[in-house]
């Protein structure tokens, strides 16, 4: 029996399946997003640099044939800064979760947006800190309920988008994990946009 083939398979790192993520996760269908963006736009992934800092999108990266960058939390933006100084013509993706880029790391995505970097950031928003137990995050909706908040979240959460444009960025989208072919063509926008890009895509975490 022949072998099934996959044409996005080509861009997956040699022993980098299975991934990690949890059953139902929003993170595969993100990866799979990306992947499809990537082939419908013909890009060489050997000439793009990938980052991911802390949380289960982040994990996204090591999974790809670029060059990739893994490293602490809430920092992706500014090494996406440092490398796009050193080399304003390579592509540059993000790829951070809402815990990562709208909690630690929020002041340097609006600084990231304030100057128009020439980035993507592809943020999936799951609404809490789920790698490390599904705790509150700044994205919680009010009175939802989450380990740290057994009575319901106290607080109004950001809204990413808004706080993006709010800041300067150039092209910012949104879409769930159910809209398939909608993130896909916002993702190719993104990757085609000459200045700071972003994409929240809207995800279940089933595990939280």
């Amino acid at each position: 029996m022949s072998q099934l083939t996959n044409e996005q398979r080509k861009h997956i790192r040699p022993g980098g399946l299975p991934h990690f993520f949890c059953s139902g996760c929003g993170c595969g269908q993100v990866l799979n997003y990306f992947l499809r963006a990537v082939d419908e736009l013909g890009l060489d992934l050997s000439s793009m640099v990938t980052i991911g800092g802390v949380g289960c999108t982040a994990r996204i990266p090591i999974y790809l044939n670029t060059d990739a960058l893994h490293g602490v939390h809430g920092r992706t933006l500014a090494w996406a800064t440092g490398i796009k100084l050193h080399q304003p013509e390579t592509p540059i993706v993000v790829f951070a979760g809402d815990g990562d880029a709208a909690s630690i790391g929020a002041n340097h995505l609006i600084q990231a947006a304030r100057r128009n970097l020439d980035v993507t950031v592809i943020l999936v928003n799951n609404f809490n800190f789920a790698m490390t137990g599904g705790q509150v995050a700044p994205t919680t909706p009010i009175n939802a309920t989450t380990t740290t908040t057994p009575y319901g979240s106290a607080e109004p959460p950001f809204d990413v988008c808004q706080l993006a444009v709010a800041a300067g960025a150039t092209y910012v989208s949104r879409w769930n994990t159910s809209h398939g072919p909608q993130a896909i063509k916002a993702i190719k926008t993104a990757l085609s946009h000459p200045g700071f890009s972003l994409v929240e895509i809207v995800s279940q975490c089933p595990t939280h």
